[in-house]
């Protein structure tokens, strides 16, 4: 199966910049997909993919998803808080080699804030 990854936030991106910060949903699924044996595409112009996923964590760049295929699986923080992956896909490792120039990973020492700041969507999403 032919698996697109479309990462709304990279999309477009300001070329002055060396890097974008990998989207862990998106390096989550792509371990998904590729531990089946499908083929997996990030933001590349795939015609005929079998699935799309398209994810957004910047609301000021969720008007990017009108680029996102018809039947694409949204989601992200910056489109929908109450999105979520499946439990399987969520405590699987993420797979870093989809953003080649990244050279260090992520992970949570805590989640949520105690702040409340009113631009902020951390308490709302994560408590």
């Amino acid at each position: 199966m032919k698996v697109l990854l479309v990462d709304l936030d990279l999309l477009q991106q300001n070329r002055r910049r060396k890097f974008a910060f990998p989207n862990l949903a998106l390096l989550k699924l792509s371990e998904y997909h590729k531990a089946r044996g499908d083929q997996v595409f990030l933001n590349f112009p795939l015609q005929q993919p079998d699935i799309t996923y398209a994810s957004c964590v910047f609301t000021w760049n969720a008007k990017r998803r009108a680029a996102v295929p018809d039947g694409a699986i949204v989601g992200g923080s910056g489109v929908d808080l109450r999105a979520e992956l499946p439990p399987e896909v969520e405590h699987i490792m993420p797979d870093y080699s989809l953003y080649p120039r990244v050279d260090f990973s992520m992970g949570f020492t805590s989640r949520g804030c105690i702040r409340k700041c009113p631009w902020c969507i951390v308490p709302e999403k994560e408590g």
